[in-house]
């Protein structure tokens, strides 16, 4: 039983000693949304609702306004602004 418990500890020892930042991390997954180039115009004007098509460029150019970035497209139905 001692030897098992040294062995452990030895054990320990090596992994807190011999440890290498990210050496033992698993690969990050892919983002499933990235940036596009899809028309952000073209993707607000099928908004079939007037009101909610009026209100979403109206959020566009605040947004715009706020934040002195362009609109880009992420995936196939999100608009984002900046980095």
């Amino acid at each position: 039983m001692v030897s098992r418990v040294l062995a452990c500890r030895e054990l320990c020892h090596r992994a807190t000693t011999d440890f290498e930042p990210g050496a033992y991390r698993s690969p990050m997954a892919e983002r499933k949304t990235s940036r596009n180039d899809s028309d952000v115009d073209a993707f607000l004007s099928s908004v079939d609702n007037e009101t909610r098509r009026r209100d979403a460029m109206t959020v566009r150019d605040l947004m715009t306004n706020i934040t002195g970035e362009e609109a880009e497209m992420w995936g196939g139905s999100i608009v984002g602004f900046g980095p």
